[in-house]
């Protein structure tokens, strides 16, 4: 019975070793400054995609999805994808 118990105990430390990964307690040189640019460019595009939209002469009746999506982020400088 202690044996097969050890045995299961060594196996699964052995497996979680086996698929840790690299630990994220130790943060690469320079990750703070990077994580700062990548929050404040979230912050800027959600500021940005948070502001009401008004097109003065619309989009016309007919115009295809994509030039209407074309024409949106031209305007607005946003790259607008669609997931098909």
């Amino acid at each position: 019975m202690f044996r097969r118990q050890t045995f299961l105990s060594m196996l699964v430390l052995g497996m979680v070793c086996a698929f840790a990964g690299d630990s994220p307690a130790a943060p690469e040189p320079g990750a703070s400054a990077k994580q700062a640019n990548q929050a404040t460019g979230a912050k800027a595009m959600r500021d940005r995609l948070s502001k009401p939209v008004t097109l003065e002469l619309g989009i016309q009746p007919n115009t295809p999805l994509r030039e209407a999506l074309e024409f949106i982020s031209g305007r607005d400088d946003i790259t607008i994808l669609v997931d098909t």
